[in-house]
């Protein structure tokens, strides 16, 4: 394996990593909102 194939690879490592980084905090994003959410329309019952 020479230097540039290990790069590449070193890359595309990184690349997943971003990618699950950026999955992660759209779930969180997501689950905020949520939360945001249904505590409104608990409220809005009481």
């Amino acid at each position: 394996m020479d230097e540039f194939a290990v790069l590449a690879d070193i890359n595309k490592e990184t690349d997943q990593h971003q990618n699950n980084y950026q999955r992660y905090n759209n779930i969180n994003f997501s689950l905020k909102e949520i939360q945001k959410i249904t505590k409104f329309k608990v409220q809005k019952k009481t």
